[in-house]
């Protein structure tokens, strides 16, 4: 059974919404600098936001050039249940939710994120107490925070 997003919208592709859940997961996997992985989600959101012709069935993801077998799983899985078991699981996890936080900061990027979360960081106000892990602009942007 193949998955349709309950909208009034016409304008509503399924390639569209493959593309973005992938590139959810992509994020989270840059975020935890997983190099690898974020190149290939990246890559399959790429090719199938790029397909001449809309997805219509799991069939349609089997010989997809560029989209390995564990991706075509999910793609299939969110084909018929609307959603992605994985990405749900890792968006809830508190690791990704606390760098997700912190790279909302100006100035900390994954790298850093991950540093401060190694550190024992797991909000934006434990991280107010815990200045001296910051650059100069970090800290800049810290401050700044809730304006931008």
């Amino acid at each position: 059974m193949l998955y349709r997003k309950n909208i009034g919208d016409n304008d509503f592709s399924m390639n569209k919404f493959i593309a973005e859940e992938l590139t959810k997961l992509m994020k989270i996997y840059a975020t935890e600098r997983d190099i690898g992985r974020k190149i290939a989600y990246m890559k399959a959101a790429a090719v199938i936001r790029n397909l001449d012709t809309e997805i219509e069935s799991e069939r349609d993801v089997e010989n997809i050039k560029g989209i390995g077998k564990k991706i075509s799983d999910k793609i299939k899985e969110l084909l018929g249940t609307g959603r992605i078991s994985k990405l749900e699981k890792l968006q809830g996890s508190e690791k990704n939710m606390v760098l997700g936080e912190l790279t909302k900061i100006w100035g900390v990027g994954p790298s850093k994120a991950n540093e401060l979360y190694q550190e024992g960081i797991k909000s934006i106000d434990e991280l107010r107490k815990r200045t001296d892990l910051l650059t100069k602009n970090q800290k800049l942007g810290l401050k700044y925070f809730s304006e931008f």
